[in-house]
């Protein structure tokens, strides 16, 4: 069976997926006037979207998650 798009179109999709889901979280913050970090969005959102786990023994981890 043919795939009906091609490879290449078919990871950007699922990219687009990947990163429309973190938009919920985003939107709660700046809904509740809470700032953005960078910090925050690399603890949050970051593995999410890449799948690499953060290191548990990283303080700025705690700190992000602590608002």
């Amino acid at each position: 069976m043919r795939s009906p798009a091609p490879p290449a179109i078919a990871l950007v999709g699922l990219l687009g997926m990947l990163v429309g889901e973190q938009m919920v979280p985003v939107a709660k913050r700046l809904i509740d006037g809470v700032p953005i970090t960078r910090v925050w969005f690399a603890s949050e959102c970051q593995s999410k979207i890449t799948g690499v786990q953060q290191d548990a023994n990283d303080p700025a981890a705690d700190d992000a998650r602590r608002g």
